[in-house]
């Protein structure tokens, strides 16, 4: 079987605590990855289209509440679901028509609410 470059591009990983987005804005020139490290530039990314369709703007969603929740935990320890209030409504604004955006960030709510230690890795696993 013969393997092409484009059977490995990805839309999305996460990779050392990092989503990497491929920016689909310069598709089909480039393969150009971002690396998002916080709730705010995964929303900046999903508002500004580096990523686009419905489930991969839900999926990143998601990675950016694990991002969020991370901060929170390691910065507010006991206090950390309230912290996320506000990267989630950034997220929630990024683009308020998309579904899927909404389903991820309920779903990732319904975990956080059950949980009170370090949501790393239940997070990454949902």
């Amino acid at each position: 079987m013969i393997s092409y470059d484009y059977d490995h591009v990805r839309a999305l990983v996460w990779r050392d605590d990092a989503l990497e987005l491929l920016d689909q804005r310069l598709l089909p020139k480039e393969t150009c990855y971002q690396r998002l490290t916080t709730a705010a530039e995964v929303a900046e990314a999903i508002r500004c289209m580096v990523v686009r369709g419905a489930p991969a703007i839900g999926i990143a969603a998601a990675y950016g509440v694990v991002l969020a929740a991370r901060a929170g935990y390691t910065g507010k320890g006991g206090r950390w679901q309230i912290s996320l209030e506000e990267d989630l409504d950034r997220l929630a604004a990024s683009r308020p028509t998309a579904i899927n955006l909404f389903w991820a960030l309920q779903r990732m709510k319904r975990i956080i609410a059950q949980m009170a230690d370090d949501p790393l890795e239940q997070l990454l696993n949902e």
